[in-house]
């Protein structure tokens, strides 16, 4: 998951976690470090990302090298996980790299990009 689908389902009051069981009661919901530092670093400004952090902060933390995007990205190469996220570039970039991506549909329910 990225930062902005977190923040978007605080605002929008989507239970992601939920909707990702629905989608796939299989999946296992994971974070990068680097989404985890940017939500604690607005977290102080946004109550959305503190309230993501609160939410998503016992979740399992993956790794990745770079930063931001890159990030995120490395580590859906590195373990070879699905990217959930609504930042339409974002998705782009990780399906020119062959990845599995999921966003809202309708802005509401998990599937494909």
């Amino acid at each position: 998951m990225d930062t902005n689908i977190i923040i978007y389902s605080v605002k929008q009051k989507i239970d992601l976690l939920m909707e990702l069981k629905f989608f796939d009661g299989n999946a296992e919901p994971l974070l990068n470090k680097c989404v985890v530092e940017e939500l604690y670093g607005l977290s102080k400004k946004n109550k959305s990302a503190k309230i993501g952090l609160e939410m998503f902060g016992k979740i399992e933390v993956v790794d990745g090298e770079g930063r931001g995007d890159d990030c995120i990205l490395d580590s859906c190469l590195k373990y070879n996980l699905c990217l959930l996220s609504s930042d339409r570039n974002l998705l782009r970039r990780a399906t020119d790299l062959n990845l599995k991506t999921l966003t809202l549909q309708d802005g509401r329910r998990i599937g494909w990009f």
